[in-house]
C-alpha cells in the first residue's frame, strides 16, 4: 500500500501539493471562530461533587480559605445533635476571623424560618424533627380510607388522595357511586389549615368539587327560563372556601375535573392556589405550604334552588339592617353578618344559598392524618446542599465549614 503511494507521489508530485495547500487553507479559515481560554471549568465535568464545590465558592467566596470539621456520633441527625451543632456554629461565628459557618443545622434552620418564622434556636423539639423531616424527607402524598357508612352512595366516601406535584395538586375522591339524585347541590371537599402562616391569620381552607343544578335567580328574568330549558345533567365546577373565626367565603377555582362512576378527580394548578396564600411566589421569593388538620368529606346543600340578583340583594339588605329582621338572623345564626354579605356582592354578581357555609349539610367525613408539604424548588437545593454535608453511614457523621480570612494566624 505504502509502495503505491509513493509512486503515485512520485508520479504526480504537483497534484499532491497542491491539494495538501487546499485541505491546510480550509483547515485555516476556521481559526478566526475558534475560541482560546484558560479556564479549567470548561474540563471539569457535569456531577454532583463539581456542582458541590460551585455552592461551597457561592456559601464563602474563592478568596477565603474554608476550614473543615467533622462531627461525629451515634445519631448526628438527632434534635440534640442538631441543637448542639447550630450552637457549635454560633459560638464559632463569634471568633475574630471566622466570617462564617455552615453545616447541616444552617439548613434546618432556613426550614424553620419558612414554616415558623423562627430560628432553630428558638423552636420546639418537635417543631426541630418536622423541619428537618420536611428537609430530608418530604412528605408530599396523602391517604385515607373509609369503611362504606353513608346512607347515601354518591355521599360515601371510600377512600381520599391528594397528591404534591412541582406544578399542580391532584386530589381524587373515590366514592361508592356517583348515580346523583336530579337538582341536587353537592360537594366533596378536603379541608386544612397552613402552617406555613407569616401573617398569623389562622385561615381554614376547603377545596371542594361542586355539582349544581340550575338556579332559579331572582331579578335574572328570561334567562331563567333558558337556563332550564338547556338544562341536561349537573356540571361540575371546583370552588375554594376561605374562613375566618368560623366565617367563610367560597371563590370559583380553575381546575380540571372528570367524574367516573366511583371517582371524582381534581388537578388543580400550584399557581392558582399561590392567589389565595398557599405555597406562594413573589419573583425570586417563595414560601412552602404545611397542610395539616386535614379532612375530606361530602355534603349536601339545602334543597333551594335559589339564587338573587346582587342589584336586588343590595336593596334588601339596606332595609334590613339595624332592623329587627337582623338581630332574628343573628340569634340562629351566630356567625352571620351583612358585612360578609356585602362582601360576596363585591366578588359576584349572582348570590346563591350555596354560597353560604353553613347552607351545607354534611354527609360523610374521612379524618387524614398526614400532613402535606407543597415545597418550593429551593427546598431542593437545601436537601442536596445537606446531603453534601452528611457522611452516608448511618448518620455518624456530619461536616461543618467555618470560613476563615486570611487575617487569622
Amino acid at each position: 500500500m505504502l509502495s503505491k503511494l509513493a509512486s503515485f507521489i512520485e508520479a504526480k508530485p504537483k497534484s499532491v501539493i497542491a491539494f495538501v495547500i487546499l485541505i491546510t487553507l480550509i483547515f485555516a479559515s476556521f481559526i478566526p471562530s475558534l475560541k482560546m481560554g484558560t479556564s479549567t471549568r470548561d474540563f471539569m465535568p457535569d456531577n454532583e461533587m463539581v456542582r458541590a464545590s460551585d455552592r461551597i465558592n457561592e456559601y464563602f467566596g474563592e478568596n477565603e480559605e474554608p476550614v473543615m470539621i467533622i462531627l461525629s456520633g451515634k445519631n448526628v441527625v438527632s434534635v440534640n445533635s442538631i441543637k448542639a451543632e447550630y450552637n457549635i456554629g454560633k459560638k464559632l461565628n463569634e471568633i475574630e476571623g471566622v466570617e462564617g459557618v455552615v453545616g447541616v443545622a444552617n439548613f434546618v434552620s432556613a426550614i424553620c424560618g419558612m414554616e415558623y418564622q423562627k430560628d432553630l434556636d428558638e423552636c420546639s423539639d418537635d417543631e426541630i424533627k418536622n423541619a428537618y423531616n420536611d428537609l430530608m424527607n418530604p412528605v408530599s402524598v396523602a391517604t385515607s380510607y373509609d369503611a362504606q357508612d353513608s346512607k347515601y352512595d354518591f355521599a360515601d366516601i371510600t377512600g381520599f388522595e391528594m397528591k404534591a406535584h412541582r406544578k399542580s395538586i391532584e386530589i381524587i375522591f373515590h366514592v361508592k357511586n356517583l348515580a346523583i339524585p336530579k337538582l341536587s347541590s353537592v360537594e366533596w371537599y378536603v379541608s386544612f389549615k397552613n402552617k406555613v402562616d407569616p401573617a398569623k391569620l389562622n385561615l381554614s381552607y376547603i377545596i371542594s368539587c361542586r355539582t349544581t343544578a340550575p338556579q332559579w335567580e331572582l331579578g335574572g328574568g328570561m334567562k331563567n327560563i333558558e337556563a332550564i330549558r338547556n338544562f341536561k345533567e349537573e356540571k361540575a365546577e371546583a370552588f375554594i372556601w376561605i374562613g375566618e373565626h368560623g366565617r367563610y367565603m367560597n371563590f370559583p377555582l380553575n381546575a380540571s375535573i372528570a367524574l367516573d362512576r366511583n371517582e371524582i378527580y381534581m388537578n388543580i394548578s400550584r399557581e392558582e392556589l399561590s392567589k389565595y396564600g398557599i405555597a406562594p411566589s413573589f419573583g425570586n421569593a417563595s414560601l412552602p405550604a404545611k397542610l395539616y388538620d386535614m379532612e375530606a368529606g361530602s355534603r349536601v346543600a339545602m334543597p333551594f334552588p335559589l339564587s338573587i340578583n346582587s342589584g336586588i340583594l343590595y336593596w334588601i339588605i339596606k332595609l334590613m339592617e339595624n332592623s329587627f329582621i337582623e338581630n332574628l338572623i343573628m340569634r340562629f345564626q351566630q356567625n352571620f353578618s351583612f358585612e360578609m354579605v356585602e362582601k360576596l356582592l363585591e366578588e359576584k354578581e349572582v348570590i346563591s344559598l350555596n354560597d353560604f357555609n353553613n347552607a351545607w349539610r354534611n354527609m360523610d367525613d374521612v379524618n387524614i392524618e398526614q400532613q402535606i408539604l407543597i415545597k418550593q424548588p429551593v427546598m431542593d437545593d437545601l436537601r442536596n446542599s445537606a446531603l453534601m454535608f452528611l457522611s452516608s453511614e448511618n448518620g455518624g457523621a456530619t461536616l461543618m465549614i467555618a470560613q476563615i480570612n486570611g487575617s487569622m494566624g
